[in-house]
């Protein structure tokens, strides 16, 4: 028979901050990704010709609607890290913030991302996002440590 172990509120919390700076990390390290690679390291070559020369035909379209959306995903980002140090201190403004700046990153990403194209190494990191934030988000409303969450 297997016997798990009961977390208590210290080591949740532990788990809590190592899952926030692996977050950050992970954050740090698309940015990375995207600038140095432009994206599209692993994809097949004739795939990343067609693509990057697309984007060199559409680059005037859209410009002001593109913007706008880019503007307003910075301020989330912006509020999403915020609640991410507020997380850290365990405050509930933290875990509130967190959950809405989730919610709106889903529903502004298919704006700013205007065709699809990943590779082997976007879905690895994506795979591993939504798993950070799915344990962050267990952590911070469904386990004991929700009640440690001040004002």
């Amino acid at each position: 028979m297997i016997k798990f172990k009961k977390f208590n509120e210290k080591s949740l919390h532990t788990i809590l901050k190592r899952l926030i700076l692996i977050d950050i990390g992970l954050f740090v390290l698309s940015i990375l990704f995207i600038a140095f690679t432009n994206g599209y390291l692993l994809v097949p070559k004739p795939i990343r010709d067609f693509v990057i020369a697309y984007e060199n035909g559409i680059q005037d379209q859209y410009t002001e609607t593109v913007f706008l959306f880019f503007i307003f995903y910075s301020v989330v980002l912006i509020a999403y890290l915020f609640s991410l140090y507020r997380l850290w201190q365990l405050k509930k403004i933290g875990r509130n913030l967190f959950l809405i700046t989730n919610v709106i990153m889903v529903f502004i990403f298919p704006f700013i991302n205007q065709y699809g194209l990943y590779g082997p190494i976007d879905e690895i990191m994506n795979f591993i996002s939504v798993f950070i934030f799915s344990a962050i988000l267990i952590i911070v409303f469904y386990s004991s440590l929700a009640k440690k969450f001040k004002k």
